[in-house]
């Protein structure tokens, strides 16, 4: 009993001399890794992008279209409402007219008074420098007549010119603008037959609704509008010839009073002063009146030429 229990003591002394003295070595350093030597990397060109491959796009099959079958009713229906448009827009342009007219009389009778009374106030200047001017004549008359001479006279024709040269100049420009008007009217007159003749050809007076084409429409609506541009033309030049004729009509007025006193003055030189170069200049008043006389006569005619183009229809009556 004694000697087994000296012997596990024994045993464990041992065991922990041996623990001891395996703890009590040093462990060995451990050994660093050895240091590898920097080697300069090589540099690599970049690579050049692959070209980019466009997707390739394959045509889809192509089918054939389907034929559209447009009802009958629906065509019938698209030809009505061109008609019903192109009925719509002459309504609209006759509305338009009307009340330009209206508004054209209204301008007109406003006009009218301005004019009556401003004649009215006229008048009465007019009255008092007749009566003056009139006791003038006598009382030189009277008293300077016997007093009269070739220098006088030859001053008052050189007057008489001074005053003619706007007068006359007024009415060159009147003979060039009617000159103008009638190229113009000219040109509208060659313009009505070929509208004329569309018209026809296309029935535009027998528009049926639901039968006919919108191509026809389409041609119909433009000759009207032709037409009414037409007429547009044809009313401003008729303005514009009224214009002229109250001008021409004042211009020849003045001309008329002047080419009296050039008469009384070319009288007295012919019998007083037969060698003054002032009588030719008042003979040419006679040519010069002349000239105006025929200005005014194709005034009227040209007034009259373009009030038949203003009444022309664009369908002639059957």
């Amino acid at each position: 009993m004694m000697r087994s229990s000296w012997l596990i003591a024994a045993t464990c002394l041992s065991a922990f001399v041996i623990t001891s003295s395996a703890v009590a070595q040093k462990a060995p350093p451990p050994k660093k890794p050895p240091m590898s030597k920097k080697v300069p990397l090589k540099k690599v060109p970049p690579k050049k992008p692959l070209p980019s491959t466009k997707p390739i796009v394959t045509p889809a099959p192509a089918t054939k279209p389907i034929p559209l079958t447009i009802p009958p009713e629906v065509t019938a229906c698209l030809s009505r409402a061109g008609v019903l448009e192109q009925e719509e827009e002459k309504l609209d342009n006759y509305t338009a007219r009307s009340v330009g007219m209206t508004t054209e009389i209204n301008q007109l009778q406003r006009r009218i008074k301005e004019l009556q009374n401003r004649k009215a106030r006229l008048g009465k200047v007019l009255r008092k420098q007749t009566r003056k001017v009139r006791n003038m004549r006598a009382a030189y008359k009277k008293q300077c007549t016997k007093h009269e001479n070739c220098d006088r006279y030859e001053a008052q024709a050189s007057s008489l010119e001074r005053q003619s040269k706007p007068i006359e100049k007024a009415l060159n420009q009147i003979s060039a603008d009617i000159t103008d008007v009638r190229k113009t009217i000219a040109t509208l007159q060659s313009r009505i037959a070929p509208l004329r003749a569309d018209y026809r050809q296309n029935k535009c007076g027998n528009l049926v609704p639901g039968q006919t084409t919108q191509a026809v429409i389409n041609k119909c609506t433009n000759i009207f509008s032709q037409w009414n541009d037409l007429q547009s033309a044809v009313n401003y030049n008729n303005r514009r010839m009224t214009t002229l004729k109250s001008s021409y009509k004042r211009y020849a007025n003045q001309l008329e009073s002047l080419n009296t006193r050039a008469g009384s003055v070319s009288a007295y030189l012919a019998k007083n002063c037969a060698n003054s170069p002032k009588k030719a200049q008042m003979d040419r008043y006679q040519a010069v009146r002349e000239r105006a006389k025929k200005l005014g006569a194709e005034l009227d005619a040209t007034i009259l030429e373009i009030g038949k183009l203003k009444k022309e229809p664009l369908v002639l009556p059957r």
